[in-house]
């Protein structure tokens, strides 16, 4: 199939890949009109049963183009893999965290159990299909047309990425306002970009994925495992202020995509065997030791926990990568392992205790 893919015209291509996350869409909507006209579903039950069709139609896509095998690829795994995607595994660590403060302060109280496994399932699922649609297929569709080189890659990383950002404006149809839509599409296509980096520098979809379910876990948590309002209440309070993403998500993409890893990039996508140096190894150990030392800094408001997570992913790589330990190496995940520790401790506080004591005389002294 590479091959006939690889003769076909470029607009033939962006066509088949518009058309191919046009049908996603379609199918998705179409199940969730179905659902509704015969049946009441409380939560996110709709959307489940949405992306459990969904799940077939994105297999059977995989199939007939021949990307079944990214579900298998284990890659660089998933330690180093969370690792190369350290921004988005300490997001994804701050955003969880964070809803759920928010939520603790406000008191809200949580679902029934059954309403949370739906909510948790269906994200999962968007996560899934999502992926391996725009990442897994539409991606890996413009790499076998446009080629393994530099501007292969870059062309394909950004089309990818443009195109899960437009398709987030659809949901202008399903009640979200024109400028929170527009927010969420540039949002979306960065992240998209973003995504695409971390899948190709991995080698794992699943990598993805789970930043994916988890990104989307966060924002959705208040409707979610809260019930406050539901998806299209929750991207309606996106504003102007959200902009500020922007810069945010464009720094580790321009990380990802500096000159020496997109060459290296280049090697790997090539079949070449890209072995890290002794200095590639030092550096890692170095890196560790200050997401360490910055986890400590920053453990007394739970703060910590995200930097310490991925300072010590880093040490656990420049072992693997050296072959040997040193003291950068032990001081690094020493540093990270008692930051995570004190910011457990702390996030435990802030989520259990902080609730019970908010406007009593003890927190406004403690204040």
């Amino acid at each position: 199939m590479k091959k006939r893919i690889q003769k076909w015209n470029a607009a033939v291509i962006i066509i088949l890949a518009l058309l191919i996350a046009a049908l996603f869409l379609l199918i998705m909507d179409l199940t969730k009109f179905l659902v509704r006209s015969v049946v009441t579903m409380p939560g996110y039950g709709v959307t489940l049963v949405s992306e459990l069709v969904d799940v077939a139609y994105v297999m059977v896509v995989l199939v007939v183009l021949g990307y079944h095998k990214i579900l298998q690829e284990k890659g660089e795994g998933f330690l180093r893999g969370f690792y190369i995607g350290g921004f988005m595994t300490a997001y994804c660590i701050y955003e969880v965290f964070g809803q759920f403060y928010l939520q603790r302060m406000a008191k809200a109280e949580a679902q029934p159990f059954f309403y949370i496994l739906m909510f948790i399932a269906a994200v999962f699922l968007i996560g899934v299909n999502e992926e391996i649609v725009f990442r897994g297929i539409i991606l890996n569709l413009f790499l076998d047309k446009f080629g393994n080189s530099k501007k292969g890659i870059l062309t394909s990383t950004i089309l990818s990425g443009v195109i899960f950002g437009a398709v987030h404006l659809t949901n202008i149809f399903s009640g979200v306002s024109v400028g929170s839509a527009t927010i969420q599409a540039v949002e979306a296509a960065l992240l998209g970009i973003l995504f695409a980096q971390i899948y190709l520098r991995s080698g794992n979809i699943w990598i993805t994925v789970i930043f994916h379910a988890l990104t989307d876990f966060a924002s959705m948590l208040p409707s979610g495992i809260y019930g406050a309002g539901n998806a299209v209440d929750t991207i309606n309070k996106l504003s102007a202020i959200n902009f500020i993403a922007i810069p945010v998500f464009l720094i580790p993409v321009l990380v990802l995509f500096r000159k020496n890893k997109l060459e290296e990039l280049v090697q790997k996508r090539n079949g070449v065997a890209v072995m890290p140096s002794e200095a590639e190894c030092e550096h890692t150990a170095i890196v560790s030791l200050i997401l360490g030392i910055i986890s400590i800094t920053m453990s007394c408001m739970g703060y910590g926990l995200a930097f310490g997570v991925v300072g010590i992913l880093g040490a656990y790589i420049a072992l693997k990568d050296g072959g040997k330990k040193s003291g950068m190496i032990i001081a690094g995940f020493v540093t990270s392992a008692v930051g995570i520790a004190i910011s457990v401790i702390a996030v435990a506080f802030m989520l259990c205790l902080m609730p019970e004591m908010a406007g009593t005389d003890i927190l406004r002294r403690s204040l």
